[in-house]
């Protein structure tokens, strides 16, 4: 089992006995009325501060995330939109911290299925891409932890020498590293409050937010170093980093109806072979299951906000005719195109 330092231990105890003295006078606050005199000394109504909203209200104020947020430094607090059907590939250039705050979900990371439990917390790394299915009745919120930012805090990271802050070593600076780490449900108390705040915060930031999210994901990292063996779960699956894979990527999304894996790999001056085995090296996908996923992602928006009409869709998006569309749109997400138009299921939220 991994163990804080007892420096450490003091700074995360003093640090949550002051979030807990704040939390308790911000209670007394709420829950007592304070009466304020007016102008000429008499008293004057009462003044009362309203209770934080429910997660419900705070998960409906959170926004979804956006390319340009990845890299301003900054955390960013972002809610997963729910589906009751088909899923949505993410590749993002930050970290990704997972939070499951009510029910759970299902991953698919590089071919592998990993399910989140209700109270779980999984950080994935960088660039990887992953397939996320949310139950209509499961609140997932995300925080997207740009490179910047941890290479800042890399130093304070470091020294929790734990499987996270290797994790995260490994995945900043090595070639070779794991997609994701899972943390099953806390026994720990205190890193549901932190996760609260953190989304509080998002919500409804303060004057310094930054620097209050920098210190509560820092204070986050110290509590799930304590994790033994048996409550997380650090992925097997090894993959290769490299620089090149982002803008491959985007090269693969910029030009679905036409990329073929000739014309990548001379796009970029590579060989059929190597290219191929880079893709599958870095993100566990092969380069047909990357286009498949850019194409249905691409399919799902045009057919929830567009009208086109299916054959319309079904050639842009590359497919041979509109039956070999019905039939892998069908096979993907258990309904015909038609249906899923009409169900509009994609914006249930």
């Amino acid at each position: 089992m991994y163990k804080l330092t007892n420096a450490k231990n003091r700074f995360s105890h003093l640090f949550l006995i002051d979030t807990e003295n704040a939390m308790e006078k911000e209670t007394s606050v709420q829950e007592t009325k304070k009466t304020l005199p007016d102008e000429s000394g008499n008293e004057r109504r009462d003044c009362e501060r309203l209770p934080e909203p429910p997660y419900e209200k705070r998960f409906s104020e959170l926004g979804s995330a956006s390319a340009e947020q990845e890299g301003d430094g900054e955390i960013t607090v972002y809610r997963y939109t729910k589906r009751t059907t088909g899923m949505e590939l993410q590749i993002r250039s930050a970290y990704q911290m997972v939070f499951s705050i009510s029910g759970a979900c299902e991953l698919n990371i590089q071919g592998s299925r990993a399910r989140l439990p209700n109270g779980g917390i999984m950080l994935i790394a960088r660039g990887v891409p992953h397939l996320i299915e949310i139950p209509e009745d499961s609140i997932i919120v995300g925080a997207m932890l740009p490179v910047p930012l941890l290479k800042r805090e890399f130093n304070k990271i470091v020294e929790f020498r734990s499987p996270i802050s290797s994790f995260i070593s490994n995945s900043l600076w090595g070639n070779v590293t794991g997609p994701y780490m899972l943390f099953n449900k806390p026994g720990n108390k205190y890193i549901r409050s932190l996760t609260d705040m953190l989304i509080s915060e998002g919500c409804y930031p303060s004057a310094n937010s930054g620097l209050i999210k920098n210190f509560i994901l820092m204070t986050l990292i110290g509590y799930l170093s304590s994790y033994s063996p048996s409550q997380y779960e650090l992925s097997s699956i090894r993959m290769v980093r490299s620089d090149q894979i982002p803008k491959i990527l985007n090269y693969i999304s910029e030009n679905y109806r036409t990329v073929t894996l000739e014309s990548l790999a001379k796009h970029f001056h590579y060989t059929v072979p190597y290219v191929s085995k880079l893709i599958r090296a870095s993100t566990g996908m092969t380069f047909t299951s990357i286009l498949r996923e850019t194409k249905f992602d691409v399919c799902r928006s045009m057919l929830l906000n567009s009208d086109l009409k299916i054959y319309q869709i079904a050639e842009i998006a590359g497919f041979q005719n509109t039956d070999h569309f019905n039939r892998t749109f069908k096979k993907r997400t258990g309904l015909t195109p038609s249906d899923f138009k009409k169900s509009g299921l994609d914006n249930a939220e």
